[in-house]
């Protein structure tokens, strides 16, 4: 089932949903299209099951923790829940990304298990285990990073969920204080923090 048809089937169906702005017609080959098509029904803010939904339509890295975020609900105080997109302009994983205390939680492994999360009311009910970085870091590894090689010097430390990060998994991410350098790996759940 597509994320618009579990949204359209669960609106129909009674849960509390109150929209606070209006569809809008995207003419857009930018953005992934299970976006797009919530927008275009519901708009880009709207209530779903005591869950806001405030989907910000552009691209952020939130501070290296992603690449390629779109913004699609926050909790009020500074904290987002953000989907990544793929170069094909897929949605993938949504995580929660939190500045007080600073931590990366996975959230789901797809924006329709999010909505499926919010619906059922298990958006902060999710458990899963925190990782501690790794210090010793393969040298070939880096390679796979998009850093420089000044960058190759600094003191880093590597958190790698790439074997089964699920959702409920996170990481600190203020290793360093304030001035933390956070690189997400291209491909993997891997991140590289450095001072």
């Amino acid at each position: 089932m597509q994320t618009i048809d579990y949204l359209k089937q669960t609106i129909t169906s009674g849960i509390k949903f109150m929209s606070f702005s209006e569809p809008e017609d995207i003419d857009n080959k930018s953005f992934p299209n299970e976006i797009v098509d919530i927008i275009k029904n519901y708009g880009a803010n709207f209530l779903l099951n005591g869950q806001e939904i405030h989907i910000h339509l552009d691209y952020h890295d939130f501070n290296g923790l992603v690449n390629n975020g779109i913004e699609i609900s926050n909790d009020g105080a500074g904290n987002t829940w953000v989907v990544e997109v793929n170069e094909n302009l897929e949605c993938e994983a949504v995580y929660f990304c939190c500045h007080d205390p600073a931590y990366l939680e996975k959230q789901s492994d797809s924006l329709y298990e999010f909505f499926q999360q919010v619906i059922r009311d298990e958006v902060l009910d999710i458990e899963g285990t925190t990782i501690e970085p790794i210090k010793e870091i393969d040298p070939n590894l880096l390679n796979e990073f998009s850093i420089d090689e000044k960058s190759k010097l600094k003191e880093k430390v590597l958190i790698d969920f790439s074997s089964n990060m699920t959702a409920g998994d996170s990481f600190d991410w203020d290793e360093f204080g304030a001035n933390t350098i956070i690189v997400k790996h291209k491909k993997k759940e891997m991140w590289l923090l450095m001072k």
